[in-house]
């Protein structure tokens, strides 16, 4: 599982052989937040219920990482 980038408490990871859409899994404590990088929606979440405010942050660092994000998910899966 290798980590995309690892800021502020945030852990964002891409999973080889995942589905599409491209998206990364955002960890915090024991929550986890799955965001499509094309859209910056979030498409699931697990474990503890994330509060709003770790959403948008993780939003946003998705946003920041984006180029990282998608480069990573090519290497995995193309």
């Amino acid at each position: 599982m290798p980590t995309v980038f690892n800021e502020d408490g945030y852990r964002g990871m891409v999973f080889p052989n995942d589905h599409q859409p491209v998206h990364v899994h955002v960890y915090k404590n024991e929550a986890s937040v799955k965001i499509d990088v094309k859209t910056l929606k979030v498409i699931g979440v697990e474990g503890r219920r994330p509060k709003p405010k770790e959403i948008k942050k993780a939003i946003k660092l998705t946003a920041k990482h984006k180029g990282k994000i998608e480069k990573k998910w090519q290497e995995l899966h193309d």
